[in-house]
């Protein structure tokens, strides 16, 4: 045995200066690190006690459009939020179901928020017609809410253009009874090319950018180089997290491959900067988040107008935000945060200072300064 220090690194990333006289017992140190990585990585995966209120709230509702959809309306622990702080309706993005969003419901249950979501059916009610079967079903679960609570509207990629084409003032006169303000988080439907161009590129940047970055973001744990490559935490429970996700996606993807091509078209397509526009001309207010390390929908493609009234921010480097004045913006406010596109759906608070848990801090904070507390 050679006297110069030695270092193991295992498959988890987990690296280790020994010294010669003491590798055995280093050796069982690393492997009770990785008993204790697997008990954080099982209790983010299999938290049984969330997961019965998780099931216990999810509910169907009968729509024309788009057949039954499965909808979960979950409120905060009443020990600690006797009433939530507000209401949240999560519009998700493409093929995303409500197990696969369950750590971002979570993760705004933790910081006191009740949230309604749905998951879009994969069969059933007009499989032709998606911009009418995806507004339609977010339509039929908004007013199966008994209470009537008005929501701060909340969209994420395809759920951006689908929560905004439902609630424009344009198609919806009762827009301001049903929702406070808006927040879409690296939103479809802003991007400047034209259909021609636009959609290509999409699927250019599915496959070649958005794909291949988490593919080295999992090479970056075997290989135990970093923790972050390119916006993305590869830690174990972020890894673990991310590839449940993926799963739950190729299954919906699978499920009916045409209606998710015309899913795809539609985030390739569709604009909603007029929405927004209109949005806020009836008073809401707007606010769109985008992770600086997103490859599928770079901000850098974006179209968008920001008014002039918000802080902007001066490593903004996305050449497709103009600050234009107030009355002309699109949306109030513009935030770039660390991260990539799924960021912050994968938010757990095991990883507290990872980008994921970060931008759920950003968006309660954005939330308490619209209601005025700060």
């Amino acid at each position: 045995m050679s006297e110069t220090n030695s270092r193991i690194v295992d498959e988890h990333g987990l690296t280790k200066d020994i010294e010669p006289l003491k590798q055995g017992e280093e050796i069982q140190n690393i492997n009770h690190q990785k008993t204790i990585i697997k008990e954080k990585v099982d209790s983010v995966l299999d938290d049984a006690e969330f997961d019965a209120k998780f099931e216990k709230a999810i509910t169907t509702v009968e729509t024309e459009a788009a057949g039954p959809v499965r909808k979960i309306d979950i409120s905060p622990d009443t020990k600690i939020f006797p009433l939530p702080k507000d209401v949240i309706f999560f519009a998700p993005g493409w093929l995303e179901t409500l197990e696969a969003n369950k750590h971002l419901i979570k993760s705004l249950l933790h910081f006191g928020y009740r949230v309604i979501s749905l998951e879009h059916p994969r069969d059933g009610g007009n499989t032709k017609n998606v911009n009418k079967r995806r507004v339609g079903a977010v339509s039929a679960v908004v007013d199966s809410v008994e209470d009537r609570p008005k929501m701060i509207g909340m969209g994420h990629s395809l759920g951006a253009i689908d929560i905004s084409e439902y609630a424009d003032p344009e198609r919806d006169l009762d827009t301001n009874l049903k929702f406070s303000n808006f927040i879409l988080t690296n939103p479809a439907g802003l991007t400047r090319k034209t259909l021609g161009v636009r959609f290509p590129k999409l699927l250019w940047n599915y496959v070649k950018n958005h794909m291949a970055q988490k593919k080295e973001a999992d090479k970056q744990l075997k290989s135990g180089n970093s923790d972050f490559y390119n916006g993305i935490p590869t830690s174990n429970i972020a890894t673990e997290v991310r590839s449940d996700l993926d799963t739950r996606g190729g299954e919906q993807f699978g499920s009916n491959l045409p209606l998710a091509g015309l899913e795809a078209v539609r985030v390739g397509s569709s604009s909603i900067q007029k929405s927004l526009y209109r949005l806020r001309e009836n008073g809401h207010k707007v606010y769109v988040f985008s992770q600086e390390n997103d490859r599928l929908l770079p901000s850098s493609s974006f179209d968008l107008k920001v008014s002039d009234k918000s802080t902007r921010d001066p490593e903004l480097k996305a050449t497709g935000i103009k600050y234009v004045a107030d009355d002309k913006a699109d949306v109030d406010g513009f935030i770039s945060l660390a991260g990539y596109h799924n960021t912050p759906r994968n938010a757990h608070r095991l990883d507290l200072e990872n980008n994921q848990w970060m931008s759920i801090v950003w968006i309660d904070a954005l939330i308490r300064k619209l209601n005025g507390e700060g």
